[in-house]
């Protein structure tokens, strides 16, 4: 998980270079990011969610396929909303490779569930706070920025958002926040809830 304990001894200079990465981190990717930020689709979502979470298993090109690894996979192609989607681009993918499809999953893939109906926040929620999940582990594990200050450190402060802007979180929703809305218009804080709300939404991922 990401939450640690805070630290009054925070190096101003670790966050001036977590800053300079998510400069050029964006810089470098700003297209991407707001194409991915801007994506509307709650199925298209789940099933890029799942495929990156089954990148790292992948044998050489071709997705893992094989006994405990097709289970763990089915499991998330049945439960996870836009499982079918990711499970026929899996087979789309595996099948253009060459590679033979388990009888299971490419019965599931031609003859999938009804869809249910969609209720709920939009996926773009999904997606800021994916991208926050994965940015701010990167700059918790190597700049050693705290997540967030506890209520204590906050109910002691003279000046709340300085400390808050030298956190993680802060300096992510800093630097994103011309890019998109939704990270513009929240405070540090609700970032944060978010994010753990998510991690316990998706403890697969």
């Amino acid at each position: 998980m990401l939450y640690e304990s805070w630290s009054l001894e925070i190096n101003d200079q670790k966050i001036q270079q977590a800053r300079q990465f998510l400069r050029d981190y964006i810089g470098s990717n700003q297209d991407q990011i707001k194409s991915w930020l801007d994506g509307a689709s709650r199925e298209n979502f789940g099933a890029e969610l799942i495929l990156l979470s089954l990148e790292a298993r992948k044998i050489g090109d071709a997705y893992d396929l094989s006994g405990i690894a097709l289970g763990s996979a089915m499991s998330l192609f049945k439960t996870v909303e836009g499982g079918v989607l990711a499970a026929q681009k899996v087979v789309a993918y595996n099948s253009a490779l060459g590679e033979a499809i388990p009888a299971e999953l490419l019965h599931f893939a031609e003859n999938p569930p009804k869809p249910k109906k969609q209720i709920g926040p939009s996926a773009q929620y999904g997606r800021r706070d994916l991208l926050l999940v994965i940015l701010l582990k990167y700059l918790v594990t190597v700049y050693k920025l705290p997540l967030y200050p506890n209520l204590t450190t906050l109910s002691k402060a003279a000046d709340e958002s300085e400390i808050e802007q030298a956190t993680a979180i802060g300096v992510l929703q800093a630097e994103l926040a011309p890019l998109n809305d939704l990270i513009a218009a929240a405070s540090p804080a609700s970032l944060e809830r978010a994010t753990r709300a998510f991690e316990a939404r998706y403890p697969w991922f």
